[in-house]
């Protein structure tokens, strides 16, 4: 709607379960009709260790009435709105960068053989790994 000014918008994220803490949110300022910019939320990593999880979400936005010909505010008053979004889902792929291959190599090679552990295991409820594999 050209006649509306946009302000102070950002996505408030909750975790149901309170494993996830937002720290930081970085919200647009000002966005008028017809552009586009980006708002940023940064999450703490669970005390738990978790790495997926998913997060309710609102959007969270003032509404400035402005002229929609010159795009100057009608008057300073605005009023809060808030929209329920889908859920953020996170995942592993969000945590994790991928690696060029031959960087790859390289890197483990740098970790030395304090990464590196060989263990034996042992299969007490079946008797082989294909059967294993079907249970």
């Amino acid at each position: 709607m050209n006649d509306q000014l946009l302000l102070d918008v950002s996505v408030d994220l909750e975790d149901p379960e309170g494993e996830w803490a937002p720290k930081h949110t970085i919200p647009i300022e000002k966005l008028p009709y017809g552009e586009v910019h980006s708002a940023y939320s940064l999450l703490e990593f669970p005390f738990s260790g978790a790495i997926a999880g998913s997060l309710g979400a609102t959007l969270k936005f003032k509404v400035m009435d402005v002229d929609p010909s010159s795009g100057e505010p009608d008057s300073e008053d605005t009023y809060d709105q808030t929209y329920v979004l889908e859920e953020v889902d996170i995942g592993v792929s969000d945590s994790v960068q991928g690696v060029a291959k031959t960087a790859f190599s390289s890197a483990w090679e740098a970790l030395g053989d304090d990464a590196t552990r060989e263990e034996t295991f042992q299969l007490s409820t079946v008797e082989n790994i294909p059967e294993a594999v079907k249970k």
